[in-house]
C-alpha cells in the first residue's frame, strides 16, 4: 500500500509537471503571437528613426546649396560647326539629324558666331567614343568641353551610340 501511495504521488507530480510545461508552452506561443502582431501594427504606423552624426546634415545643406546656385555641370559635347553663318550652323545640324534621326543637337549663338554642338555627356570617354563614330561623316568635328544644364542630362545620346553599335 505504502508503495502505490508513492507511486500515485510520484504520478502526480509528474503530471502536475507536464501540466505546467504545456501551459508555459502555450503561453510562450501567445505571448510570441501578440509580439509578431504588435511588430506588424507598429510597421503600419511607425516612421524610421536614422541615426546619424550632425556633419551630414551640414554637408547635405551645402551640397544642395551649391547644386541651386549652379544651373549645370561641366561636360562634354562634339562641336560640327563654328562660323559666322547662322544657315550653314543649321545645314550641319539638318545633316547630323538626317544620319542619326535620334540624336540631341544644339545651335549656339555666342556673339558673332554661331556653333553646332550635339551630346550630353558627362564623362570624356563617352564622348570620345561618339566622337570616333561621327569624325567619319563631319571631318571637321572636335570635341570640346562645356557646360551641360541639368535639364538637358536627362537626353543620353551614348545610348543611342550603342544602339548603333549593335546594328
Amino acid at each position: 500500500m505504502k508503495k502505490n501511495k508513492i507511486s500515485f504521488l510520484f504520478l502526480l507530480i509528474v503530471m502536475t509537471f507536464n501540466i505546467q510545461l504545456l501551459v508555459a508552452q502555450n503561453d510562450l506561443q501567445e505571448r510570441h503571437r501578440n509580439y509578431i502582431d504588435t511588430r506588424l501594427r507598429d510597421q503600419k504606423t511607425e516612421r524610421i528613426k536614422i541615426i546619424q552624426d550632425i556633419s551630414l546634415d551640414s554637408l547635405e545643406a551645402k551640397h544642395i546649396r551649391i547644386t541651386n546656385k549652379n544651373d549645370g555641370i561641366n561636360g562634354w559635347r562634339i562641336q560640327l560647326y563654328y562660323g559666322l553663318s547662322e544657315t550653314e550652323a543649321t545645314q550641319a545640324q539638318t545633316e547630323l539629324l538626317r544620319k542619326y534621326p535620334n540624336l540631341w543637337s544644339y545651335v549656339q549663338y555666342n556673339a558673332p558666331n554661331f556653333r553646332t554642338v550635339v551630346g550630353n555627356y558627362t564623362n570624356e570617354i563617352d564622348a570620345y567614343r561618339f566622337y570616333k563614330e561621327l569624325v567619319k561623316d563631319f571631318k571637321d568635328c572636335y570635341m570640346r568641353k562645356q557646360k551641360i544644364k541639368f535639364a538637358e542630362l536627362k537626353f543620353r545620346n551614348w545610348q543611342y551610340f550603342e544602339s548603333i553599335q549593335e546594328r
